[in-house]
């Protein structure tokens, strides 16, 4: 045997034994792969559907902006360790637990997803695993928006990245505006829009045994015009002025964004300096005509105000008290509460020329919402009680007691037969 492999190995020429050498080593190793695919599949490391949230590992940023009140679902494919969906949704928002009061399961709502227009939104993605995490990465859109993805998940954590996101509707993308100036002379010009008809009037008591008819209009435009509110002056003097005023020292600038983000720009009542709300707070879609859907993150917007709340007077801090017990109350009456908490608020919006438009809400939303919020406070004897004794016990309303307790009186009416509403503000472009 010996002397046949001599004699085979004198006769192979060694750029053939070379050749042969060559494809053994490529039959062990196919061999050896086709062994190891069979008996060693690919295995995603997330074995099961996970949801993550900020509590439970989730890390969100939108445009390099981080991103909270949200939670991504990550479902792996059973039928392809490469593949999965990613659901973006948003967290249930607690009023009471915001407030930090004792009754946490007042008031719960579901939020928007963090893409602008979209509740929910799911796409498929791509995998690259390595050892127990997963790499993605890409395109694709929702029914407003495109945008793109990157991220990293593994079965304790997910880091996800959108960015380049872009309303496929826009024509308010990229417009700044501020505050039409208030004329308290001539009432020429107005930042506010307050416009209210109702087959019932408002009926006010001019002195003891006589009383005149107003329509609602008429009233609600003078008290936007009644100085009422208190503020600090330039020189940090307490000054009372009229909403109409204190809107245009508060609010200074209002814009829109192609990812559909509305960003304004306003004063902080206590340290007067001039502050940027996140690009994640509040955003928008136009889905047809002249109306966008506004979509607030309750979250985002309770952070940024815990972020900036300062001591407060002991009035102030008993406001505050019964703003907390109310408002989660106020919110559970709310028609349909849930839906704009998660869709959005229809805002109605008139762009007379380039230079001008004007946002408003009208009766189609306001009237369902005064008859289910506003009338059942005034069926309560205690608030009315605890109204009148605030007109008599302030002198700021002194002057307009006659006038603020025929509307209170009057209100069930007029909101019960009113016809049509617009409250919004008056905006120049920038």
């Amino acid at each position: 045997m010996s002397n046949f492999t001599a004699v085979l190995n004198h006769h192979i020429h060694p750029m053939k034994k070379n050749v042969i050498f060559i494809l053994a080593v490529l039959f062990l190793a196919t061999l050896f792969t086709a062994c190891e695919k069979e008996g060693n599949k690919v295995v995603n490391p997330i074995r099961e559907t996970k949801t993550y949230t900020a509590k439970s590992g989730l890390t969100l940023t939108c445009n390099g902006e981080t991103v909270v009140g949200k939670k991504v679902a990550f479902a792996p494919n059973p039928a392809d360790a490469h593949k999965a969906d990613i659901t973006l949704e948003g967290d249930v928002f607690s009023v009471s637990e915001a407030l930090s009061k004792a009754t946490p399961t007042m008031g719960s709502y579901i939020t928007a997803s963090p893409i602008p227009g979209s509740a929910t939104v799911t796409f498929s993605v791509d995998l690259t695993i390595t050892g127990d995490q997963c790499t993605f990465g890409g395109n694709t859109e929702s029914e407003y928006c495109t945008f793109a993805y990157n991220g990293i998940v593994s079965d304790g954590a997910i880091t996800l990245n959108l960015s380049n996101v872009k309303l496929k509707r826009a024509q308010l993308a990229g417009t700044s505006w501020k505050l039409t100036d208030f004329d308290n002379e001539n009432y020429t010009t107005t930042p506010i829009v307050s416009q209210w008809k109702s087959a019932d009037s408002i009926s006010i008591e001019v002195f003891p045994g006589y009383s005149m008819k107003m329509a609602i209009g008429d009233v609600l435009t003078l008290a936007v015009r009644m100085p009422l509110i208190g503020m600090l002056d330039a020189q940090g003097d307490s000054v009372n002025t009229s909403v109409s005023e204190a809107i245009g020292e508060v609010l200074k600038n209002v814009s829109f964004t192609e990812s559909g983000s509305i960003i304004a720009t306003y004063r902080d009542s206590e340290t007067q300096q001039l502050l940027t709300s996140p690009a994640t707070i509040a955003q928008y879609v136009e889905p047809s005509g002249n109306r966008i859907q506004l979509i607030l993150n309750p979250h985002q917007i309770t952070e940024t105000t815990l972020a900036h709340k300062k001591p407060s007077d002991p009035s102030s801090a008993q406001t505050s008290t019964v703003f907390k017990v109310m408002l989660p109350y106020i919110l559970d009456l709310i028609p349909d509460a849930a839906n704009l908490m998660q869709n959005g608020i229809p805002v109605q919006f008139e762009r007379p020329d380039e230079n001008r438009i004007t946002f408003y809400l009208d009766e189609t939303l306001l009237k369902p919402l005064l008859q289910a919020t506003v009338l059942p406070l005034l069926d309560n004897e205690a608030i009315k009680k605890a109204i009148s004794q605030k007109l008599e016990n302030d002198p700021k309303f002194e002057a307009y007691s006659g006038m603020i307790k025929g509307v209170i009186n009057s209100l069930p009416g007029v909101i019960n037969h009113t016809t049509s509403m617009k409250l919004g503000l008056n905006f120049v472009k920038q």
